[in-house]
């Protein structure tokens, strides 16, 4: 019949464990749920204060592994397009919404004349 998908594991690793790659895949979704824990603005300040010190790792995760300034930075970067987004799209259904109710309320105002 059909052959199975076969995974390599890495040397040495036990027969139970996951690859690499979906460990690290995990690692990275623990590590923006952490981030987004703590919020942009946060993140930010510390991002900012690190990067002028020279630090190479951004510490202030409690309890995980301080992930690379280039994961923070590209985190902070999806973040404000995700934020922005959502901003953006809330200021067009209040300006369509605006829209609408003024038409609504010409219209009223033809009708009653």
């Amino acid at each position: 019949m059909g052959e199975g998908l076969a995974i390599e594991f890495e040397e040495g690793s036990a027969e139970g464990e996951l690859p690499a790659i979906i460990r690290r895949a995990q690692d990275e979704a623990r590590l923006r749920r952490a981030l987004a824990g703590l919020g942009y603005r946060q993140v930010r300040a510390q991002y900012v204060r690190q990067r002028q010190a020279g630090s190479a790792q951004f510490v202030g995760i409690e309890g995980e592994l301080p992930p690379p300034m280039e994961f923070v930075r590209d985190w902070l970067r999806q973040e404000r397009k995700r934020v922005l987004l959502r901003v953006r799209l809330t200021f067009l259904a209040v300006m369509a919404t605006t829209i609408i109710t003024g038409l609504a309320f010409v219209l009223v105002l033809a009708i009653l004349d």
